[in-house]
């Protein structure tokens, strides 16, 4: 029975498999042909992960991305009385978010639920699956980005992860510097530009900090404006929506989760054709 209804985050990502960035279509097809609609799972962390229910509808893949819980919560009954959950050996809880993947656009369309991982053990487990770089770039909501940058820019400082491979979304003016952080065995780096005390940066700085938003591995770009004390976070500044959909008691109705997803793409079409012209 349907008892109320639920609000969930979606956020938009364009995935980039192998050193070459591919679109995942290629990828996903050789998966559900050899292991069919249930992918295998993988230990991830310490917690172990699964794609499970893909199916394809004409262009657009549907599926389910969840953690496998062995350890079981206690439950409190409406009486306010402590149980177990029953579990037989072997049986593990799901913790799962819903995902539509677009062929032609090579658009993921992700239902953020945090209890299952999110998109970042979504590109960890298809990297362990495809046994290659996988990566998901979350699409940036460039007006926001614009109005920032349209301001006197006094500092930007953003960090960078060693990439395990080459690839072309790799930042090309580091190079030198992931030779040396691989050398050093480090894992992370980070940049820093600020202007002289009063005045502000070149205008060219607006176009390095558009490129770093995009480039793989890039992590907490940070802009200071010349009027403001605290910095803005551009990548806190991705393209959000939000979805409601019925909960069938405990649970909402996967197949008004997948529906909403795609009224969720339709209503963001044109920021994303933006960001995708701009990238």
């Amino acid at each position: 029975m349907v008892t109320n209804r639920r609000t969930y985050q979606v956020r938009f990502g364009r995935p980039a498999i192998g050193k070459n960035g591919e679109p995942l279509t290629s990828a996903l097809t050789a998966l559900h042909t050899q292991h069919g609609a249930h992918l295998p799972a993988r230990d991830l962390s310490g917690d172990r992960y699964q794609v499970r229910d893909l199916a394809k509808v004409g262009r657009v893949w549907k599926g389910i991305f969840g953690k496998l819980r062995n350890d079981a919560p206690h439950l409190v009954n409406s009486e306010d009385e402590e149980k177990e959950l029953a579990l037989e050996v072997g049986d593990r809880l799901l913790e799962k978010c819903h995902f539509l993947y677009r062929e032609i656009s090579n658009l993921l369309v992700w239902q953020l639920n945090r209890s299952s991982g999110g998109i970042s053990r979504f590109e960890e487990y298809l990297g362990h699956l495809l046994e290659t770089t996988a990566l998901v770039p979350v699409v940036m909501n460039t007006g926001q980005i614009d109005e920032v940058l349209n301001r006197r820019v006094y500092e930007i400082s953003y960090g960078y992860d060693r990439p395990p491979t080459r690839d072309k979304l790799s930042p090309i003016w580091n190079q030198r510097e992931f030779d040396t952080m691989k050398h050093i065995n480090a894992g992370h780096g980070k940049f820093e530009f600020r202007a002289n005390r009063g005045d502000s940066l070149g205008n060219e700085v607006k176009a390095m900090i558009r490129e770093a938003l995009y480039l793989n591995g890039v992590k907490k770009v940070r802009v200071r404006l010349t009027d403001d004390a605290d910095p803005i976070e551009l990548f806190s500044a991705p393209l959000k929506d939000k979805i409601e959909v019925p909960m069938w008691g405990m649970y909402p109705v996967t197949a008004d989760v997948f529906q909403e997803l795609e009224t969720a793409y339709h209503r963001n079409r044109s920021a994303i054709a933006t960001e995708n012209a701009q990238s």
